[in-house]
C-alpha cells in the first residue's frame, strides 16, 4: 500500500484525483518494470473498500464477470474473470486463486454465503 494512500488494492488515480505517487512493478509484455504511478489517495481504508467494490461491481473490464457471479456466485470464476484485467503481474490471477484455497478463506466464504458473520460461527 502505498504511503499515506489508504490504498491497500492498488487503484491507479485518475486525472484530477488525489493521489500518492509512488514506485510499482508492472509488467509490460512479461517483462517486469520499475515504474512511477499515481495512486488514488483515500481519505480512510472504508473510502478505499467502498471505491474497490463499486469498481469490482460497475467498471467496464468487470462487467462481464461481475454479472456472471451475480447469477453463479461463483468467487473463483469471479477472481479469474477479472484479475486479468485488475493486474499486471503474470502470476496475479494464480496467487489469488491459491489464497482462495486455503481452508480458512474457503470455511469464511461458505460461512459469509449463508450471512453469518465472520468469526461468530
Amino acid at each position: 500500500m502505498p504511503a499515506g494512500s489508504n490504498n491497500p488494492f492498488g487503484i491507479k488515480a485518475r486525472p484530477g484525483d488525489p493521489f500518492v505517487a509512488a514506485m510499482t512493478t508492472e509488467f509490460y509484455h512479461g517483462t517486469a518494470t520499475q515504474v512511477s504511478q499515481n495512486f488514488h489517495k483515500y481519505d480512510s481504508l472504508a473510502d478505499a473498500f467502498n471505491a474497490h467494490g463499486l469498481l469490482i461491481a460497475t467498471g467496464r473490464p468487470y462487467q462481464e464477470a461481475f454479472a456472471a457471479y451475480e447469477t453463479d456466485h461463483d468467487p473463483i470464476k469471479l477472481i479469474a474473470g477479472i484479475a486479468p484485467h485488475y493486474a499486471t503481474s503474470p502470476v496475479y490471477t494464480s496467487t489469488l486463486l491459491q489464497i482462495l484455497a486455503e481452508p480458512i478463506v474457503k470455511q469464511e466464504i461458505a460461512v459469509a454465503r449463508v450471512g453469518v458473520p465472520i468469526g461468530t460461527e
